[in-house]
C-alpha cells in the first residue's frame, strides 16, 4: 500500500463509520428525494462537537471532492472524513454506485484546486462550454495532463477568468477552491473576485517548512 493510501483508508473507514447529520445545502430531503443527483452540495454535522462543515461532492477519486474542514485543507490527501461519510452515504442510496462510477459531468465549466498531493489547479470542462472558451483554455491548461495549469501561468489564470465574464456579460465562471493562505504559491490563482469561491480560503499560522514562492 502506498504510503498516503493508509492514511485515506483510515479515513474511510472512519468517516463511515460516523453518525454524522447529512443535509443538501439547497435544503431538499435526502429521505423524501432518494433520486437526487449525488453531485451537490451539503452540510455535515457533528451533534457531539457542534461542527458544520461544507462538503462538495464532484467524485469519489482523492481530490474529486470538497470540504472546508482543517484536515482537508492540510492533509494533502484530497479527502477527509466528512467526504468519505458522505461519499458512504451516497454509496447506500439507490443507483448512488453507479452515479459516482458514471462521472460529474456539470453542464457549466468551472476552475478548481486539486488537493491531491501535489495541489494543482485545474480546469472542468463543462458540456455546455462556448466554443472560445474552450479554445482559451486549451492556450492555458495542459489538457493531455488532465487540463492542468502549469505553475508558471499561474500569473494568467485572473485573465483568463475576467475575459469570459466580460463576454458573457459578467457572469461568473464558477470557481471553486480551498486554498488556505499557505502554501504560498496557490492563493495567486485566487481571481480578483475571490467573495464568489467556495469555500472561503481561511487565514492560518503557516507551517514550519519552505514552499515554493509564486
Amino acid at each position: 500500500m502506498a504510503a498516503n493510501d493508509w492514511p485515506r483508508v483510515l479515513r474511510r473507514q472512519f468517516g463511515s463509520e460516523q453518525a454524522f447529520d447529512l443535509q443538501r445545502l439547497d435544503g431538499l430531503d435526502l429521505k423524501a428525494a432518494r433520486r437526487l443527483p449525488v453531485f451537490a452540495d451539503f452540510w455535515v454535522g457533528n451533534a457531539a462537537t457542534g461542527g458544520r462543515y461544507q462538503v462538495a461532492i464532484r467524485g469519489a477519486l482523492p481530490g474529486d471532492s470538497l470540504c472546508s474542514c482543517l484536515d482537508f485543507a492540510t492533509n494533502d490527501l484530497g479527502t477527509c472524513k466528512h467526504i468519505e461519510f458522505t461519499l458512504a452515504r451516497l454509496r447506500a442510496r439507490r443507483g448512488g454506485k453507479a452515479a459516482l462510477k458514471q462521472g460529474f459531468a456539470p453542464p457549466y465549466s468551472e476552475v478548481y484546486l486539486h488537493q491531491a498531493g501535489l495541489r494543482t489547479v485545474r480546469f472542468r470542462l463543462g458540456a455546455d462550454c462556448p466554443p472560445g472558451l474552450l479554445d482559451r483554455a486549451r492556450q492555458l491548461f495542459d489538457e493531455a495532463a488532465g487540463w492542468v495549469l502549469p505553475p508558471a501561468r499561474l500569473a494568467e489564470l485572473d485573465r483568463f477568468i475576467q475575459t469570459h465574464e466580460h463576454e458573457t456579460n459578467r457572469t461568473p465562471m464558477p470557481c471553486v477552491s480551498t486554498t488556505a493562505r499557505w502554501p504560498t504559491w496557490p492563493s495567486c490563482v485566487m481571481p480578483n473576485t475571490a467573495s464568489r469561491c467556495w469555500p472561503r480560503p481561511t487565514p492560518r499560522v503557516p507551517p514550519t517548512r519552505d514552499w515554493p514562492s509564486c
